[in-house]
């Protein structure tokens, strides 16, 4: 068990952000915060305040938006849940009906119950490119 805090605050499990002994199953609810915003556009827990962060990370439930499908639900609460004697293993991980049963191609949805194409210009909007203009970018 590591005691030390490392890593971005939004992605930060509630272990570490309360300042506890923590493992591999935080790598686990990071996976879980990054794979929810890819697929939402926006984190799990979000908020302008670090204080206010860690309540939200050690308090709140998840925010399902509409449209997510029940077995990309089940995968992300196992890797979002706060209890990490209780969060999903790295085997249970690969044997999950939503990484396991897979297949990339014109039926692959990444579980949402419709095709999803993150909002890219609020994306742009959040994330400084140093020297690339805003002209040279488009949403092609």
């Amino acid at each position: 068990m590591v005691r030390s805090i490392k890593g971005t605050p939004l992605y930060m499990s509630p272990e570490l952000v309360l300042e506890r002994p923590y493992d591999h199953r935080s790598d686990l609810w990071a996976l879980g915060c990054i794979v929810y915003e890819l697929l939402v556009g926006t984190p799990p827990f979000y908020t302008h305040s670090i204080f206010q962060l860690v309540s939200i990370i050690t308090q709140q439930p998840v925010q399902w938006p509409r449209g997510v499908s029940t077995e990309l639900k089940d995968f992300l609460q196992g890797l979002l849940t706060k209890d990490p004697a209780l969060r999903l293993s790295w085997p249970g991980l690969l044997r999950h009906p939503f990484i396991k049963d897979k297949v990339i191609g014109e039926s692959f949805r990444l579980g949402l119950n419709r095709w999803y194409e993150p909002p890219l210009s609020l994306a742009l909007q959040s994330v400084i490119l140093p020297g690339i203009s805003p002209a040279h970018v488009t949403e092609d």
